[in-house]
Formats: structure tokens, sequence, C-alpha cells
């Protein structure tokens, strides 16, 4: 949806400005003054989005990412005698005259970029969803969204750039780097939640950083049922500030769990909602979404995915994503066409509902029914794998990662929400960030979980809330009709607000069915099918009969080839293909994007990859 390319006494940005644009429907704009050149994209209304201008102080501001702004706000902005879209000049109007409150009006995933004379000044969201990367060490000042494209900036002008092998390390290892910004060791990136000032001058350029908001939490003594009538409140907010006569088309993203229902519901008109619905076959998962949608009388689509859909997308899911982390989560690619054209104002995802009102990032454990795991959890004791899967790396890399978390996390003085913001913020790393970067980069992405009133219940909520299912399930229960309160959640097979009883039963005798399910397919000759019964596929199922997913295994080059082994301590490519499998194919997916994207950039530039 946007990106840019910032540079003091630079013509890069404007001469590079296609670079930024990861769709044909993006819109380009640029600015050169006599300090700031800067390229921008966006793939949405210009309307509200363009960048605005104010003469009489000579001010720009810039909107990046998605700012949410109420309808009596935007109105305000009609009235303004500023240029520029409806959003920036509110921004712009509450900067020029409210510059110490203005971190106060800002919600939403953002960077806001600011530029008046010799002074740049940058906000970033307070989740840190919205990345924007810096070349280290330089004397000029030069940021971008996207941290490839500042590589072949720096390459073309300044240096060549060298890969971070401790970020390589980290991603096997782990699932995301967690300590490092990006795959480049001359490029860092801004922190969450700051008010950046940038200070340009003939020798270069002065930093000053300072945090505008507070991950401190406090904990509340509110009982369950309060804190889910506060969560369903605190949707239904978050979902008014995003249906008004600005926004004049919107979709969704729905699945048949509880995240994307609450924000068809809690729409004041959810047949207005047009929905959608991935699958690879008309699975439970499609046939909960589209009841839901028949319930809602909204117009839904379901899109199915080709059995080649993940590796199909390599080239361009990588490209786009800048290779974070694994190919696992290009969701979206193949499906790009038709999220783009249709040119919705808004496409709403339940994304990160999971990171910040499910207790995600606390270690955890299944609660277990005759030795069977059940998707319901409670606390465990605490230690560094907590979602994605952990694999043993070479000896000497594993002791560099074994230490590079122990200093990032400090599990010894950390306390338990310390540790759990540490493993939220920034959410531009976090493990599944390839899908959503697809998103924020092409199509008009407005993730609603990150909104204001929806973190400050994060900041607050004690953990075992969180890790409590039935407050967030009676939260979305309230904001139903009685129609889809009967509606099933396909993670357990229950009504969201059903028993622990209930969920037990419901669960064992989903199993039985699939059981038998898998037993005639497998009879039938059938093994090949990789969908499942929930959203995505069975990968493990998929790598063993993709021939075009081997083969593009296989072809990735030496180099790149030696960089992972190296790390690894073992020449993954002389690992037998049969013996992928369901406990291992996350590490198979992770190395497979490394390697598919070093082969990329080392097309357009030269990375060191000398471990």
């Amino acid at each position: 949806m946007s990106d840019f390319l910032l540079g003091q006494n630079s013509v890069y940005p404007l001469e590079h400005a296609t670079d930024n644009r990861f769709t044909d429907h993006a819109n380009l704009f640029t600015l050169k003054t006599d300090n700031v050149g800067l390229s921008m994209s966006r793939n949405d209304s210009s309307e509200l989005w363009q960048p605005s201008f104010d003469e009489k102080s000579q001010t720009h501001l810039f909107v990046l990412g998605r700012p949410v702004l109420a309808k009596k706000d935007l109105a305000f902005a009609q009235t303004l005698n500023l240029s520029g879209g409806l959003v920036g000049r509110f921004l712009l109007h509450h900067w020029l005259n409210q510059p110490q409150s203005f971190s106060q009006v800002l919600n939403g995933y953002f960077a806001v970029i600011i530029i008046c004379a010799q002074k740049v000044t940058l906000f970033t969201d307070k989740l840190g969803i919205y990345n924007v990367y810096q070349a280290k060490n330089q004397p000029k000042l030069m940021l971008s969204s996207h941290p490839d494209n500042l590589a072949s900036w720096l390459h073309q002008e300044c240096t060549t750039p060298s890969l971070n092998h401790l970020a390589v390390a980290e991603v096997l290892a782990t699932g995301s780097s967690f300590d490092q910004a990006c795959f480049y060791n001359e490029i860092t990136v801004l922190k969450p939640a700051s008010h950046y000032t940038f200070e340009l001058n003939a020798a270069g350029f002065t930093e000053q950083q300072t945090s505008y908001w507070s991950e401190i939490q406090v904990e509340s003594n509110m009982s369950q049922l309060e804190w889910s009538k506060k969560i369903a409140c605190a949707i239904s907010t978050a979902m008014q500030k995003r249906t008004h006569s600005f926004i004049k088309s919107s979709a969704l993203l729905l699945s048949g769990g509880a995240d994307s229902r609450s924000i068809l519901f809690s729409h004041p008109q959810p047949s207005k909602l047009t929905t959608i619905t991935f699958c690879d076959s008309l699975n439970l998962e499609a046939k909960t979404a589209q009841k839901l949608a028949q319930i809602a009388s909204s117009d839904h689509h379901t899109y199915f995915r080709e059995f080649d859909h993940y590796a199909l997308g390599f080239d361009e899911s990588i490209r786009v994503s800048g290779g974070m982390w694994s190919i696992k989560d290009a969701h979206y690619h193949q499906f790009g066409n038709k999220l783009i054209d249709t040119k919705w104002d808004s496409l709403l995802t339940g994304c990160y509902t999971d990171y910040l009102l499910k207790g995600l990032a606390f270690n955890k454990q299944a609660k277990k029914c005759l030795g069977r795991p059940l998707p319901l959890y409670q606390a465990s004791q605490t230690q560094a794998s907590f979602y994605q899967p952990h694999f043993q790396l070479g000896d000497e890399w594993q002791s560099k990662v074994r230490h590079s978390i122990n200093r990032y996390f400090d599990f010894e003085q950390c306390t338990v929400q310390q540790l759990e913001d540490k493993r939220i913020r920034p959410l531009y790393r976090e493990a599944d960030a390839m899908g959503r970067l697809y998103l924020m980069r092409c199509t008009p992405w407005d993730p609603l979980f990150c909104d204001n009133e929806i973190i400050d219940i994060y900041r607050t909520m004690p953990k075992a809330h969180k890790l409590n299912y039935r407050t967030f399930a009676d939260a979305v229960q309230m904001l139903l009709p009685k129609a889809a309160q009967k509606v099933p959640n396909n993670n357990h097979g229950g009504r969201l607000n059903a028993s622990e009883t209930m969920i037990k039963l419901h669960f064992f005798s989903r199993r039985v069915k699939f059981k038998l399910i898998r037993h005639f397919k497998e009879l039938f000759k059938h093994s090949k099918s990789i969908s499942t019964h929930n959203s995505w596929p069975d990968f493990a199922t998929y790598l063993q009969h993709s021939q075009l997913f081997q083969d593009r295994w296989y072809a990735i080059s030496e180099p790149s080839r030696n960089v992972i082994n190296h790390i690894m301590g073992q020449d993954l490519w002389q690992k037998p293909f049969c013996d992928w499998n369901e406990d291992n194919h996350d590490l198979l997916l992770r190395a497979i994007t490394i390697g598919l994207w070093l082969d990329q950039r080392a097309k357009q530039i030269k990375i060191n990859q000398i471990a």
C-alpha cells in the first residue's frame, strides 16, 4: 500500500521512485527541496492519502501506512486551506498548531514524515508494524521502508552492503530475526512509538529520538467477564472509526475462527462488507465462513489456492517482503490481482489478535485429555521457544544465537510483561511477517486490532485473562447476532463460548470424523491432497508432492547454499527429501526462503557471503 525512499541532498529517491511500486495501480509522489529528495507510492485513495502541503510555512507531510481518523476529523480536514489528502491535511494542521500533542492523534500503523526547511520529523507507530530503515554510519540521511531498496541505494552511492549472518542464523534457528534490524549489517531500523527529529546541515545531520508511549503495563483486578465486555466495546469502537462515508468500500478476509467474525459483526451494516475466504478445497473452515457471511448478508467470495500456490509465488513474495522470513506465510500473492484490482478503500483483517489479546507471546502448553492435546492452553515454564519451533544450528552459530537470545530477552531480569512486550514489538519482525508485509505494501490493508483501543487493553490486561480462552470468546459472542452465536468456532468445533467440557466433546468427535475421512482418502489414493479443515494447507504433504518446490530447492546457487550450510553445520541439500516431515519442515521453508532471497540479491548487488 505504501513505501518510500528519503535522502538528504540526493536525487536517488526520485530517479528510483518506481522501486517502491509493488503494484501497477500504485500512485507515485515525489518531492525535491534544497535539502531532501523523497519518493512515495500508495495503492489506495488519493482523496484520503496523498501528501499534504502548507504554503505559508512551506511544510510537507507524507503519510505511510494507515493512521486512522474519525469521521469528524476528516470532515474538519475538508474545511482546511491546505493541499493534499484529507488524512494528511488533518495531521498537518494539528502539527502546525499543536505539535506538542501530535502523537496523541495518531492511531493504527504508520510512519508520518514532516519536512520543513532543514528539518525532517518522523513518527513511528506504537507496535512497530510499519518499518522504517536507516543507513548506518553515513554522512547523509538515508531512509527507506524496504531494506533491499536501501541496500541497492547504498551499493550505488556509498558502499557494498554485507550480509548479517547473525540475522540469518536467528531466522533459521527461531523463525525470525528478533535482535537484528534486517539481513544487512549496514542498515538499522527506527524504534517503534518514537518521535524522530533529523536536523540537516552542510556536514550531514543530527538525530534525536524520544518515545511518546510507554509499554509499562498496569494490571487491573477486573473479572474475566468485565475484560470481555471491555474488549467487545473496544472492537466496536475501533470499527466505528473505519465505517463512514469517507471509506466507500471495504472488504474483510474472513475465516471460520473468532477474530474475523468479530470484525464482520461489529460493522454497523455487515452486509456492506465484502468477505473473502482462502482455501485449498471447500473445507470446514470455508463452509463456516460462508455461513457467517450468509448470516451477515455479505457478498462473499471463496478463493481457491492451486496446488503450487506457494511455490508459484516464491519470487514475488520474497521480493516484496525482503525475504522476511518464511515462504510458509506467502498466502496472498497468487490472489494479488483479485485483492488489488477491485480497489477497495480498505482491506480489513484480524491480524495480531493472538499476540495482543490471547497471550501468544507467553510460554504456554496445551491442556490434555486422554493424553491428547486440546486447543486450550495454560501457562508453562519460561523458555526461549514460545511460538515457532526452534532448530539446532552448528555449534559455532548455536552458541552465538543462544547468546543473542539471552542478551536480548534477558530472561533473569525481565518481568513477565516486559518479556511479552519484547517478543511482540516491533511487530514487523514477528514470525508470520511475510504475508503481512505483502498486504502492507500491495493492498489497502487495515488490521483493526492495532487500534489504540485494543493496544490499551493489551498493555493492561493480566496474563491469566489473555490465556483464558473465554475472555476473548465471550467478547466476540457479545458482538454477534443470535444466528451467528450458534456457528461453531472452527478451531474446536463448539460455540465460541462453549464450556471446556463441551470443547473436549466436540474436539474428540471431530478427530474421529477427520481420521475416517483421511482413511478413505488414502484408501482411494487421494493422498496428494494438501487440504486441511483449517485455513492453511498441510505443508509437510505439500513439500513431498510438489515437484516445483523441490526443483526450486535444488536450484539454489552454491554460494547461497554455503551460507546456510555453514550456519547449520551440515549440508541440508544432502538430506534425502523424504526426510523432511511434520517435525522439521519449518526449517526447510526458512532455508529455501533465505536461499532464494540471497540468489535474488546476488543478481543486483554483491553481498559478502563469507562467514
